[in-house]
């Protein structure tokens, strides 16, 4: 059994990303999928109603 040690004072420790950018995008389709599947007009990857969020998003997955 291994046991991890906490790190001491002044070390830092890398912050692990919380999802890959391949990840995100795959989420992003699948709910639009499901929003298509249900009847609702609306296209959250590719429409204009989203497009500042989407922005938003393909900024944040380009600094990773």
């Amino acid at each position: 059994m291994k046991v991890l040690k906490r790190p001491k004072s002044g070390e830092t420790t890398p912050t692990p990303h919380k999802y890959h950018k391949k990840s995100m995008n795959c989420i992003r389709v699948a709910i639009n999928r499901y929003i298509q599947d249900i009847g609702r007009e609306m296209d959250i990857v590719n429409g204009t109603e989203f497009k500042r969020e989407n922005k938003f998003l393909d900024g944040l997955l380009k600094e990773k």
